[in-house]
């Protein structure tokens, strides 16, 4: 099918290829949160941010519970600097996944820029709470939780 044909491009690093395959998929079965969530992916990849917002957003169009499309989104949101609509789709994933501590952990740097020092504490708090212990962002979640507390 063109949506495995188009994983196989994305884990092989041909975008484009797999981008074209992901809007056949689409073409053929425009409903499929799954289709646009991995085209979005290429397209956050290739740092085509509003192209990736857009194929988020139609993933939560088809399956608005879909944490991984809220965080995906409001990973290409962080990168156009819509620190506020970040915020408000980790907030949405962590609803669906409480103890993703990714969303935790980016939550809280949206929260720091938006001026939200107690929110953002608190958040990386929970994110080290609930991340095991070889998270990689551990550190830096450490790091910064200690600053923020000074």
């Amino acid at each position: 099918s063109w949506f495995v044909r188009g994983l196989s491009h994305m884990k092989g690093g041909t975008l484009e290829d797999a981008i074209g395959d992901f809007t056949r998929a689409i073409e053929l079965k425009p409903s499929w949160p799954e289709a646009y969530v991995n085209r979005g992916v290429c397209r956050y990849r290739k740092k085509d941010f509003a192209a990736a917002i857009e194929d988020h957003t139609q993933a939560i169009r088809f399956s608005p519970k879909h944490a991984l499309a809220h965080f995906n989104r409001a990973a290409a949101k962080v990168e156009l600097q819509d620190y506020a609509g970040a915020r408000e789709d980790y907030t949405r994933a962590l609803e669906e996944r409480p103890n993703h501590a990714d969303s935790h952990f980016w939550r809280a740097l949206c929260r720091d820029k938006l001026g939200d020092r107690p929110g953002a504490v608190a958040d990386l708090e929970a994110a080290l709470k609930c991340a095991p212990p070889n998270w990689p962002s551990r550190g830096e979640a450490e790091t910064h939780l200690k600053q923020l507390r000074r």
